[in-house]
């Protein structure tokens, strides 16, 4: 197929130079010269466009289709089955189909064709655009290093965006539990002066739980979600692509507002209220929206916020509270893993345990307060006691 500029070349010339002339200056055959000489209708059809592809692998592609098929009905392990690099081996070495040695990209790109076939089968057939109506939202975590108080630590840091207008805004927590998410998604409410009309989580982690294909949402959060009126999705499993406005809003800030490593001090609640939401919420607030060619801070004063739900009358109190029992030495372990010691005159004592995003406070069965703690977080198994019991006790048991 000649290019457009040696078609044009050939009719310029052919109004005063001959056929042969025409084929030897441009280097041609002369059948070719003539061909586009005595060519009067240029129009492109698509079976021009239409390339027959032929390969050696054609006469065996039904051995591959076969095994494969075969792998389907004996319900064979996803893990044990031909791969591409497997399937070149077993064509050449048992089958002994010499020509194909050297064809492994030719095997390779024929299972890439099968396997996207297969993703657009009627049961699979693709993935549809998605639609973000107006005050809807997405919500996920992310880490990152902060000094806090002069100590560097890894704390966890809940991100919302509203995909409609593309604005974000961040909260930092000391981890992802429910009453973490509660009492950011709360502090978000406040700040923006309103709730979005649903909200699309990553996975269940903190707010409930998933059995299989079920999700349970644990009690905390369904109670939150009922004071507030907002609605609830969460994201397949590996599927980013549903999230995808805030997977990548949790890069970016990460990226850019926590680089170099941020100074925290004094408590979270008032770091959050004064810097960190204040600083993620005007983050590139005047970039053009990519699709709306308007400014991100203008679409969302024109549309998210007027489609906000108004926050309640009533505050929501963040917390969970248990019956639990101490052991003989008056401590509990809580999460899993960190031990809060009252001392041994509150030994084998039914207390009642109420847990918020930063503290954990102890009752006895009438209400009256025993012990407020700051809660415990990270990987490592942490344990904290009440001195003043402590010393109390060694009192009595002076050889303690």
């Amino acid at each position: 197929m000649l290019k457009m500029e040696q078609i044009e070349a050939i009719k310029r010339m052919s109004q005063s130079e001959s056929i042969s002339t025409i084929a030897r200056t441009l280097g041609i055959d002369w059948k070719t010269a003539q061909k586009y000489v005595d060519k009067d209708d240029f129009n492109e059809a698509v079976k021009e466009k239409v390339k027959e592809h032929h390969s050696k692998l054609d006469p065996y592609k039904h051995v591959i289709d076969e095994l494969l098929e075969k792998e389907e009905q004996q319900n064979i392990p996803r893990k044990q089955r031909f791969t591409a690099k497997r399937m070149h081996s077993y064509l050449v070495e048992t089958c002994g189909i010499e020509e194909l040695r050297n064809s492994y990209i030719t095997v390779s790109r024929y299972f890439r064709f099968l396997k996207a076939e297969k993703r657009r089968s009627y049961f699979n057939p693709g993935t549809m655009p998605l639609v973000w109506h107006l005050g809807e939202a997405q919500g996920d975590f992310g880490e990152a290093l902060f000094k806090v108080n002069g100590e560097m630590r890894t704390l966890h840091y809940f991100m919302m965006t509203f995909p409609n207008s593309n604005r974000r805004i961040a909260v930092v927590m000391p981890g992802e539990n429910c009453e973490c998410v509660c009492t950011a998604l709360q502090e978000i409410f406040t700040f923006i002066g309103g709730v979005p009309s649903r909200i699309v989580f990553d996975n269940a982690t903190g707010i409930g739980r998933r059995v299989q294909k079920t999700l349970e949402m644990s009690e905390g959060f369904s109670r939150f979600r009922l004071h507030y009126r907002f609605n609830t999705t969460f994201a397949n499993p590996r599927s980013g692509w549903e999230k995808g406005s805030v997977e990548n809003a949790v890069g970016t800030i990460r990226r850019n507002l926590f680089v170099p490593v941020r100074m925290i001090t004094g408590s979270l609640t008032e770091y959050n209220r004064t810097v960190m939401m204040k600083d993620s919420f005007a983050f590139e607030a005047g970039k053009i929206h990519y699709r709306k060619g308007k400014a991100q801070s203008l679409i969302w004063q024109e549309e998210d916020e007027t489609a906000l739900h108004t926050l309640p009358e009533k505050s929501f109190i963040v917390h969970r509270i248990d019956s639990m029992t101490t052991s003989k030495t008056g401590s509990l372990i809580l999460d899993s893993k960190h031990v809060y010691n009252l001392g041994p005159l509150h030994s084998r004592q039914a207390v009642l345990v109420e847990k918020t995003a930063f503290t954990v406070s102890f009752y006895t069965r009438d209400g009256e307060l025993i012990k407020t703690f700051d809660r415990l977080y990270g990987d490592n198994p942490q344990e904290v006691y009440d001195i003043e019991q402590l010393l109390a006790a060694l009192v009595r048991k002076t050889g303690a």
